[in-house]
């Protein structure tokens, strides 16, 4: 979670190195502050039934399976290949695969193909 952290608190002297949340004034409130919006985020979906909104729109819409399958392929390599390979140039190809369908989706949605 940046928020901005890594523009107005760097360490000084050192190259992309940044403060903790733990090093910043009142920077410990920085995650209960983001549990309280994704929990409002959440009884605000639930209690104005905008889950039903929600089907209605997946029930109308065609999904871009191979996009979407490619873009969890990106994330499930770029993770392996981040935490267990070590591997940056593998990790950097899987991350421009993800970000290459996920343009794909949203040049898809933006011409209407996907709608019926």
């Amino acid at each position: 979670m940046n928020c901005g952290r890594t523009l107005f608190f760097p360490i000084p002297g050192t190259e992309n190195a940044y403060y903790g949340w733990k090093d910043i004034k009142y920077g410990y409130l920085a995650h209960p502050i983001y549990g309280a919006f994704i929990a409002s985020v959440g009884i605000y979906f639930l209690k104005n039934k905008l889950f039903v909104n929600l089907w209605n729109y997946l029930r109308t819409t065609k999904l871009p399976f191979w996009n979407i399958f490619l873009m969890c392929l990106g994330m499930g390599l770029g993770l392996f290949a981040e935490h267990s390979m070590h591997n940056m140039v593998f990790e950097e190809i899987t991350e421009l695969l993800f970000y290459i369908s996920l343009v794909g989706i949203i040049w898809l949605y933006s011409r209407n193909k996907l709608t019926d």
